[in-house]
């Protein structure tokens, strides 16, 4: 399981509720791409590694994935 930092950790699993319970696919696409944001931008940051923000897009993508 991915650990992210305290502050961080609410808002992701923020943006995985609102790609579970999107209602029309504009809001799907949004909030899947404000998630892959999210963790690209806590990643050029430097608020996590390369690698914990492959993960955590991977998160992100298997959400979607099962939203699909």
């Amino acid at each position: 399981m991915l650990q992210l930092p305290k502050p961080f950790d609410h808002h992701a699993a923020t943006y995985l509720v609102q790609i579970a319970q999107a209602s029309s696919d504009y809001a799907f696409g949004y909030f899947e791409g404000q998630g892959l944001g999210f963790a690209e931008g806590l990643h050029l940051a430097n608020a996590i590694t390369e690698d914990e923000c492959s993960q955590l897009c991977l998160v992100f993508r298997d959400a979607a994935d099962r939203r699909r």
